[in-house]
């Protein structure tokens, strides 16, 4: 609790001496700014304090005036020399002794912002410096494994390759996708034969079979119509860029074929091969066809940000990924606000007034209130009979809708959507902004389960700053 009274006649230096005590504090002795006369005030850290008063009492001069002006001053005098030629904050506050006092904001209480997507650092633009900061200090972990992630040069990835495959035989190969039925296997074996025709596409392909009864990769030449069973599914298909013994004289082609592979495809694959005579031999083909046992072992390399333990990409960070206003890069549950909406339907609607006036959050909104309209057209229902009395399936369909597009003009749009009840269209267009904060006291609040309040999505939050 804070605590205020007159000074007293201490020396300054015995204060000094005693300043490990108010190391939680902020202490300030003989405050003389504007009306104040000769106060002593000590106030704790990590608390939210409110100064009260009667008008002329002081309250601005104390908290405006002195505390948050002496934070300021003692944080340039910090400064060298010539950076404080560029600040001019005027005279100093009249007062004998301070200490606890950190750099500190101040923001008018005439400032009401309406936004729920407004903080205290957007509105201060705090958050573009720390956005800066992680992204450009920032270490990158994989938000699976924990492992540090960075992006590579391709010679640093040629290094890499030598030291796991020197002398061996290698397959560098492009994942192409992962087929859970036989048509579409055969629908993509189509596409691609139309693609070689073209002088596109890919001649050899390596079939991985994953399943409880086949664990093995198959070498095909040209994958034509493959007579490969249907237990076997599902299988992931990659294309075969090039076959490569890792000697001496194949390094400059590996650099090569690297190069074009980054340049077309996010990331590329090396298949590390291994022959084996013992594979059921129902999965062969009559061309051109190698049987390899299959340990699974592709290792993947890109020149982004990778994990290759878990096969993820990330993008290259940019201030953009650390806002929780982009949508890209906001948690996806959330929409960036941290909390989720917990509609407690008694607290929003008001049984006692008409169809058009008892739901509270949409008495002035223009898009509830053409909803409303809409509904009691389509059900022939009167929008002025007071809600309790309205048919009960009426009010069921409200409150968890008829699972029907619903197209409606408001606020000079024609609006477009399926109405899935009252809880969804209250979310939805509280996530919007199109609610504002006068009705949080109607709903309630709780933090979300998948940032956990974070406000963004795993591949941000997996940036971290060492201090």
């Amino acid at each position: 609790m804070a605590s205020i009274k007159k000074a007293s006649n201490k020396k300054v230096e015995s204060l000094i001496s005693n300043a490990n005590s108010y190391s939680e504090q902020i202490v300030l002795r003989g405050v003389n700014t504007n009306n104040l006369n000769n106060i002593d005030i000590t106030l704790p850290k990590n608390k939210i304090i409110t100064i009260t008063g009667v008008s002329g009492s002081g309250k601005s001069s104390l908290a405006f005036d002195t505390i948050y002006k002496e934070g300021q001053f003692r944080y340039i005098e910090s400064l060298s020399s010539y950076l404080r030629q560029f600040f001019n904050l005027g005279e100093k506050p009249d007062i004998e002794y301070s200490s606890g006092l950190s750099p500190a904001i101040a923001i008018e209480q005439n400032k009401r912002v309406a936004n729920i997507r407004s903080t205290v650092g957007t509105l201060t633009e705090i958050d573009d410096y720390l956005r800066l900061l992680y992204a450009k200090l920032g270490k990158a972990y994989c938000y699976n494994c924990g492992d540090e992630i960075k992006a590579q040069s391709v010679d640093s990835i040629i290094e890499q390759i030598i030291a796991l495959f020197n002398q061996d035989k290698v397959y560098v190969i492009s994942e192409i996708d992962t087929f859970t039925e036989a048509p579409e296997f055969l629908k993509f074996i189509k596409k691609n034969r139309n693609k070689m025709d073209k002088g596109d596409g890919f001649t050899r392909f390596l079939v991985l079979f994953d399943n409880e009864e086949n664990t093995q990769c198959v070498e095909y030449f040209y994958l034509e119509s493959p007579n490969i069973p249907e237990k076997y599914l599902p299988y992931t298909v990659y294309g075969i860029y090039d076959r490569i013994t890792l000697v001496d004289e194949n390094i400059e082609r590996l650099k090569e074929d690297i190069v074009k592979m980054l340049n077309e495809h996010s990331k590329f694959g090396l298949y590390h091969t291994s022959a084996n005579d013992n594979i059921d031999d129902s999965l062969s083909l009559s061309v051109g066809k190698d049987v390899h046992n299959s340990d699974h072992t592709i290792k993947w390399f890109t020149d982004k940000i990778f994990c290759p333990k878990c096969n993820i990409t990330y993008p290259e960070f940019t201030t953009q990924h650390f806002s929780s206003n982009r949508t890209e890069w906001a948690c996806t549950v959330c929409h960036g606000l941290g909390e989720i909406l917990d509609v407690q339907l008694e607290q929003v609607l008001d049984p006692t007034q008409p169809l058009l006036k008892a739901i509270i959050p949409w008495q002035n909104n223009t898009l509830g209130q053409q909803i409303l309209s809409k509904f009691a057209s389509k059900y022939d229902i009167d929008p002025n009979k007071v809600r309790h009395t309205l048919p009960a399936y009426f009010k069921e369909i409200l409150i968890n809708g008829d699972k029907e597009l619903m197209k409606v003009g408001a606020m000079g749009k024609r609006h477009s959507f399926y109405y899935n009840g009252l809880v969804d269209m209250l979310t939805t267009q509280y996530n919007k902004g199109i609610l504002g904060t006068e009705f949080q006291s109607l709903f309630g609040m709780k933090q979300c389960d998948a940032c956990h309040g974070a406000k963004l999505k795993p591949e941000s939050l997996s940036v971290k700053i060492e201090v």
